[in-house]
């Protein structure tokens, strides 16, 4: 690291020491060439004048790099511990098209008779004064000229028969599906195109009209209906057979001539599958992944004969059908409810913290922060469309320091932390003391014992995950790949809680030979230390300092010789006095001082440590005691 403001007050001491030969002055006429004792003493005590140092702002002390590990930011530059995944971690899946082959659907007949002649004639020519005609009619069907002449006018009119009941035909709608693995679960399947069946109908009867009377189409609960191009009525819901039941509307159908009735369709809901099948199909009842429905389709009601006496006379007493036949595509599936399962391998994370700066990482320094924090950034997104994440994926994991040190977050049994659907995709993993204002965007995980995490710095955070999608039924469009990626970041302001302690030390090299041949009995420095916040209040990330000065030789040892005192819990605007002591010829030996500081946090609520807060030094005073020796040779 580079000379800090520290350095300056280790100046301002090797300083006095070079100022005392400067005072000393020389007469020219004398010989100095000869043998003289050139070796001269300044006895009593030396006090050298005032000074201070300036303002030294705590980047400046620092000097950490912009894009370093440590960093201040926002507008009061608050530093902050920032390191993030070197690859955030992916995961996605698809669910693939569900393939449906045509459905069965064979046509189907329903069976009716022609009542008797009799009956027929007593509707078409009703009451006593159509009593001959009706048994001239009986008595000369096979006459058909002289019925002629019998009905005059009433030859050509058209008449209706009473209502003929229809027997009801049941015929199978099936459906046979092959659900992807990923599905656990299905509960709804929505059509991309509406499903048309097709019905054509038609008639055996060879002459007359029929027309369907209060004729009703039976169809499956679970197909979820929508629009009738034929014009008809659907009647509630559910009918007594727990159907569909739709009202088709009078219709008149003559041989040769088809009839068509068209249903919209828009899904299935297998919710209302006849009992006891009536809920979700689950792949844990079936795990061959097959779905297989069964269902009926049925018509049934009444029909009328419209036509002449001669269409009477020739379809009286006989059986004939009207048939359906129905012409159906399997659908189109777009959207569907479902319960997913896909595979999650989220990746690990090892979090590096081999560049911090060295005030962090001595073996004295405890930091226990105020507000450790992990940002846990998703972003989810459907390819290419960025919309959300449809599924809810829990999350659960654990960190691990190289310090056998480990947090867990949350648990496989009950895990808290969820991304996607309608919960916030962004979390913010704290310690619970106090909460930071990171927005509405995140959600808040309290992790126990995250103050520990860096207790004792770590070279390493290895952050694990593990993931799955929640249980749940989703509404989910088939073909369609989801994506999420998953971020980490450590990102802890530097605020000092009480116990915290952080180690400084700079060292001043080479001062021998610019203190070769003088000799110190006793050096006293005083002066004042004034830390300040941005405002120039007392708002500082700690609150005591410990200042330790070593002399050091040429070889880096400890000069026994030479005892400085050590200034210990040193407030800010207190007056500080340093005291160094020399035995005769210690100086000598001095190559370099090193200076260690440790600053303390001695009680709770310490300030941000922020690039700009101040450290200074005013009214230094430098007061030799017994004087000084100077060796001119």
């Amino acid at each position: 690291m580079r000379k800090k403001a520290l350095h300056s007050l280790a100046l301002c001491v090797a300083g006095s020491f070079l100022l005392l030969p400067s005072c000393v002055e020389v007469n020219d006429d004398y010989d100095l060439s000869g043998d003289i004792d050139m070796t001269i003493g300044a006895g009593g005590n030396l006090a050298l004048p005032t000074s201070g140092t300036v303002k030294m702002k705590m980047k400046d002390i620092l000097d950490l790099e912009e894009d370093g590990i440590v960093r201040p930011m926002g507008e009061d530059s608050v530093y902050y511990l920032i390191e993030g995944a070197d690859k955030p971690s992916t995961f996605e899946f698809e669910l693939p098209d569900i393939k449906v082959e045509d459905p069965t659907l064979d046509p189907f007949e329903l069976s009716f008779k022609i009542p008797n002649l009799e009956n027929l004639l007593n509707k078409a020519l009703p009451g006593d004064e159509n009593a001959v005609i009706r048994q001239q009619v009986l008595d000369n069907r096979d006459n058909l000229a002289l019925l002629e002449t019998i009905l005059g006018d009433k030859a050509t009119v058209e008449y209706e028969s009473p209502e003929i009941p229809l027997e009801r035909d049941v015929e199978m709608l099936n459906y046979d599906f092959t659900m992807p693995d990923e599905v656990a679960g299905l509960e709804y399947i929505g059509f991309s195109q509406p499903m048309q069946p097709d019905f054509d109908l038609t008639t055996t009867m060879p002459a007359g009209k029929l027309v369907l009377h209060n004729v009703n189409a039976e169809f499956p609960a679970m197909l979820d209906h929508d629009n009738i191009t034929f014009g008809g009525t659907w009647l509630g819901h559910l009918n007594d057979h727990g159907l569909h039941q739709y009202n088709v509307p009078d219709t008149t159908l003559t041989n040769g001539v088809h009839t068509r009735l068209q249903l919209e369709f828009v899904g299935i809901d297998l919710t209302k599958r006849p009992a006891p099948e009536n809920r979700p199909w689950e792949r844990a009842n079936h795990p061959d992944g097959k779905l297989l429905l069964e269902e009926s389709v049925a018509m049934h009601g009444s029909v009328m004969v419209r036509g002449t006496i001669f269409d009477f006379i020739a379809l009286a007493g006989e059986n004939f059908k009207m048939q359906a036949k129905i012409k159906m595509k399997a659908p189109a599936i777009g959207e569907v409810v479902v319960m997913v399962d896909p595979e999650i391998n989220p990746e690990s994370t090892t979090i590096e913290l081999n560049d911090l700066p060295d005030f962090l990482t001595e073996n004295e320094v405890t930091v226990i922060l105020q507000q450790p924090a992990i940002r846990l950034d998703i972003i989810a997104e459907e390819k290419n469309t960025h919309e959300p994440l449809p599924v809810k994926v829990e999350c659960w994991g654990a960190l691990n320091t190289d310090k056998n040190i480990t947090v867990n977050l949350g648990n496989e049994t009950a895990p808290e932390i969820q991304i996607g659907g309608e919960v916030n995709s962004s979390w913010c993993i704290w310690d619970g003391k106090e909460e930071p204002a990171w927005g509405s965007e995140y959600s808040y995980y309290q992790a126990v014992g995250l103050t520990n995490i860096i207790e004792e710095i770590p070279e390493k955070i290895d952050l694990s995950f593990d993931a799955r999608v929640k249980q749940e039924y989703i509404t989910i469009s088939l073909g369609t790949s989801y994506k999420a990626t998953i971020d980490y970041n450590v990102e802890c302001p530097l605020a000092l809680a009480k116990g915290s302690k952080i180690v400084y030390s700079e060292t001043v090299d080479e001062l021998g030979e610019d203190l070769d041949g003088i000799e110190v009995k006793e050096l006293k420095i005083t002066a004042m230390l004034h830390v300040e916040d941005a405002d120039g209040g007392d708002n500082i990330p700690f609150d005591k300092l410990d200042l330790t000065v070593t002399p050091l030789d040429k070889n880096g040892n400890p000069i026994a010789g030479i005892q400085v005192e050590p200034l210990l819990d040193v407030n800010s605007g207190d007056k500080i006095v340093l005291h160094l002591t020399c035995e005769s010829g210690a100086m000598d030996k001095l190559e370099s001082l090193t200076f260690e500081v440790a600053a303390k946090v001695t009680t709770d609520g310490a300030a941000p440590l922020s690039a700009k807060t101040t450290v200074q030094l005013t009214d230094v005073s430098i007061e030799l005691i017994g004087g000084v020796i100077a060796d001119l040779n």
